[in-house]
């Protein structure tokens, strides 16, 4: 669990959101939720960290929900 509690996996909670703001500019909006979650599992594999692999998968994870939403992306992916 370091990733999450790190000074990284903050930033990485700001620089994912960006590029899915980014991301958003050239595909359809509801799948920007999809696009966060697989940008931040995998830039908690860019951080050096000593942790496992489940770790780090974990942290990824929440990294990208955090960034895309869970509660609004999930609400605008299935009413659309």
């Amino acid at each position: 669990m370091e990733v999450i509690l790190s000074v990284q996996g903050v930033a990485l909670v700001g620089v994912v959101m960006a590029i899915t703001s980014l991301v958003k500019l050239y595909i359809d909006s509801k799948w920007s939720p999809l696009v966060a979650l697989v940008f931040g599992i995998a830039g908690a594999y860019l951080i050096p960290s000593v942790v496992m692999f489940g770790s780090t998968l974990l942290g990824g994870i929440v990294v990208g929900l955090t960034a895309g939403g869970l509660y609004s992306g999930s609400k605008s992916l299935l009413n659309k």
